[in-house]
């Protein structure tokens, strides 16, 4: 309900600076009729309710406002209702998540990730995507810089989308595939003969979906062989 405060509070302060100076009684009484203009718990306003009223009064061209009145939402209707949810109705802040894995990214906008990121301020994001393969090129992601903006606002945030060589160890590349996989060192000092190195030897080589080469200069480890 702070969004709501604010919103009353900014009502407040206009109405003392447009009330003339010596008419105490008009200001009294314009800060008491508007003193809950915003108010949740009185008009019992729902998200979509809110959500229509808003299409309805910025946006009433849009097929949105049509659709979201029968009740036929799409993805991004959804986070539209999960934000006002967020900002506007919800008394205590739920945070459910840890941490979020969302592959494919690049099929989604921006606004998808932004609601994210409002409604789990707390939770880490891994996000996996290939902009050159968005298949709904108006509303997916054509570049990662929208991306960015929306989820990593703090300078110790970590935001590093590139294309390129990435330098990563084996026990972060599990799930993730590559063009090409250069591993380096594959020697019996890295990879030994026992499961534990058997399976990050596993990982490392099945990254590579075309080209895997293997760099070093010992032998090759005998789980190679």
């Amino acid at each position: 309900m702070q969004l709501e405060k604010l919103l009353n509070a900014r009502i407040a302060s206009r109405i003392r600076f447009l009330c003339p100076d010596g008419n105490d009684t008009l200001k009294q009484n314009k800060l008491k009729e508007y003193r809950k203009y915003f108010d949740s718990s009185v008009h019992k306003w729902t998200e979509l309710q809110i959500y229509l009223e808003f299409l309805r009064k910025y946006y009433p061209e849009l097929p949105a406002v049509s659709s979201a009145s029968k009740g036929e939402l799409d993805l991004y209707d959804a986070a539209a209702l999960g934000l006002i949810r967020q900002r506007i109705l919800l008394k205590k802040t739920e945070d459910e998540f840890s941490q979020l894995i969302i592959d494919e990214a690049q099929d989604f906008g921006e606004m998808i990730y932004y609601v994210l990121k409002q409604m789990l301020p707390g939770c880490y994001f891994t996000v996996m995507g290939d902009v050159s393969q968005n298949i709904r090129y108006e509303t997916g992601m054509n570049d990662w810089e929208g991306l960015k903006k929306a989820l990593f606002e703090k300078e110790n945030d970590s935001s590093s989308f590139h294309n390129g060589v990435m330098v990563l160890p084996v026990t972060l590349t599990k799930g993730l595939e590559f063009d090409a996989v250069i591993l380096w060192k594959p020697d019996e000092d890295h990879y030994g003969n026992n499961a534990r190195e058997a399976k990050l030897l596993y990982v490392a080589i099945t990254r590579a979906l075309h080209e895997l080469y293997l760099l070093g200069n010992k032998e090759i480890s005998g789980l190679m062989r």
